[in-house]
């Protein structure tokens, strides 16, 4: 077997097949370690993102995997990207597997209006949603995998991510 590290995976050849995924500690999978949640975030820009809106990195994200043993962010695609009702900085995404959504959250940080926004999203409406996103296959504002499907949603006036509470 030869194996060699490509980041983040390791490719292994056995038999002469290509493998990813050799050589991984028992029970973890990719993205699934403090250090790989800030490497998730580093490699989405969510650290610039933090920078133009004036959120605290450290403080709000990285302080979140302190004292925790596995990325509770594991799952979630992390997307920055522009919005067109968004003047100053860019959209912060965390978007969990779509099929999870009735329950998990699809998370935005943004600055609209000179107030900091943590918007809190759901396929399925629950009690503190208070609004609605109708996700439009033609919307160029949000993710692509977003869009499609109704979502119910609530800002959160906490900005640490839900997944980062005690």
């Amino acid at each position: 077997m030869k194996c060699a590290v490509v980041e983040p995976v390791m490719w292994c050849v056995v038999a002469g097949l290509l493998l990813t995924g050799c050589g991984k500690k028992p029970g973890r999978t990719m993205d699934s370690s403090p250090e790989d949640f800030k490497g998730s975030l580093l490699r989405a820009g969510v650290d610039k993102a933090c920078e133009e809106i004036g959120l605290d990195f450290e403080a709000l994200f990285l302080a979140c995997a302190k004292g925790m043993d596995r990325n509770p962010y594991q799952e979630h695609k992390w997307i920055v990207m522009p919005h067109s009702a968004v003047k100053k900085g860019r959209v912060i995404h965390a978007i969990p597997p779509i099929s999870q959504c009735d329950d998990v959250a699809w998370e935005e940080w943004f600055l609209l209006e000179g107030k900091l926004h943590h918007n809190i999203l759901y396929t399925r409406k629950h009690d503190r949603c208070d609004g609605e996103f109708p996700g439009e296959a033609d919307d160029k504002d949000h993710p692509g995998i977003v869009l499609g499907r109704k979502w119910y949603y609530y800002t959160d006036p906490d900005l640490v991510p839900l997944r980062c509470r005690k």
